[in-house]
């Protein structure tokens, strides 16, 4: 019974290690990814007004970071693009 403790106490230490560590590359992904946008709530709720939610997530996404050109007519375009296939 007493060799099972010991075995028991490392797993137990190493699922608590595991845990943390996953919970900080969550927490620490989250501030990556909101740090990275290349949008101002004002500007993205501007053209998510003109072009729709969608339009703009996927522009951001297809679009380097930081060009914000770039995702206005990408937006623009996959709306116009939505809009005639209806």
């Amino acid at each position: 019974m007493i060799s099972n403790l010991g075995g028991i106490t490392s797993m137990t230490a190493a699922l608590i290690t595991i845990a943390g560590v996953a919970a900080l590359s969550n927490d620490l992904s989250h501030m990556v990814y909101y740090s990275a946008n290349p949008l101002e709530s004002e500007k993205r709720l501007e053209l998510e007004r003109k072009y729709g939610q969608w339009a703009v997530k996927s522009a951001i996404a297809v679009c380097p970071l930081g060009d914000i050109e770039c995702i206005e007519r990408e937006a623009k375009r996959l709306s116009e693009v939505r809009l005639k296939r209806r």
